[in-house]
């Protein structure tokens, strides 16, 4: 029974130490993960429009940022 206890005790232990690692390298890996999943999604026709207001929406906000940032660098200089 003792060498199932230490067997048991031993994956536990290397299973937490592999999720100590994980966890450091989560956010890059989570942000791939879920861009690589959104662009491989089946988009419907239904759901076009919804997809290209939501692109237009992202080009403006970027759009807005650049321009908050370049005014910001004017004063600056």
């Amino acid at each position: 029974g003792n060498a199932l206890q230490d067997a048991i005790t031993a994956d536990i232990n290397s299973q937490s130490s592999a999720s100590e690692e994980s966890k450091e390298a989560a956010p890059f890996d989570t942000e791939f993960f879920e861009n690589e999943l959104l662009s491989s999604l089946d988009i419907s026709a239904t759901d076009d429009t919804l997809e290209d207001k939501t692109k237009d929406d992202i080009e403006d906000e970027m759009e807005k940022l650049l321009g908050e940032l370049t005014k910001d660098g004017i004063r600056r200089d």
